[in-house]
């Protein structure tokens, strides 16, 4: 009989679970960025691919949108049509690529994540 019980809680208690939300599952720290723009944290490598690295500005957030260059768009535009056709990046999309001869070309700034800012829709 103890059996029986002990193995009946077990399954009741398995299906109690799967059906509550998962913990963890968003981000504790979760904000919806209302502040505007924020700033990268870093340029560095990002992933390895048809035999070269790619390099992206990092960003402490998801979903990056409207990036702009501390310095002016404009200084951008030689450089894969300029930073606002780059693409973003990662799980959370939250790496701005950056071409390759606009950090070897650029200023000498570009390998600096504060001197890229985007909007992000969550932050964290």
């Amino acid at each position: 009989m103890r059996r029986v019980n002990f193995f009946s809680m077990f399954v009741l208690l398995s299906c109690l679970m799967l059906m509550l939300p998962s913990i963890g599952a968003a981000h504790p720290q979760e904000e919806v960025n209302k502040a505007g723009p924020i700033w990268a944290y870093m340029v560095t490598k990002a992933f390895y691919a048809g035999g070269s690295w790619h390099y992206g500005a990092y960003f402490q957030g998801k979903e990056g949108y409207w990036q702009h260059w501390k310095y002016g768009d404009w200084q951008t535009s030689p450089f894969s049509g300029g930073i606002a056709n780059w693409d973003w990046w990662g799980t959370f999309y939250n790496v701005l690529l950056t071409p390759k001869t606009w950090l070897i070309f650029a200023w000498p700034g570009s390998y600096y994540g504060s001197n890229y800012r985007a909007n992000l829709q969550v932050v964290w």
